[in-house]
């Protein structure tokens, strides 16, 4: 078993909450280092921080969603 077929195989066990956490960690991870490295923050991007909310916003009620179905079909 190659590599591929390996991780393809770890992949599709992933529920949506794992999923979920893998994508706040990264975020956490990328402000950590724009946070700790200042010259990758005065490249001179200009970042449209409303769409940058937006984003994280539906991926947040996309995700509390989640959970209260999850819950439901616990029940």
């Amino acid at each position: 078993m190659n590599f591929t077929e390996w991780a393809n195989n770890k992949v599709k066990k992933l529920t949506w909450v794992d999923i979920g956490l893998i994508k706040l960690s990264v975020a956490a991870f990328v402000l950590m280092i724009a946070k700790l490295w200042s010259p990758l923050l005065s490249l001179g991007l200009e970042l449209d921080w409303a769409n940058i909310h937006s984003v994280c916003d539906n991926s947040c009620k996309e995700f509390l969603e989640g959970l209260k179905m999850g819950a439901k079909a616990d029940i």
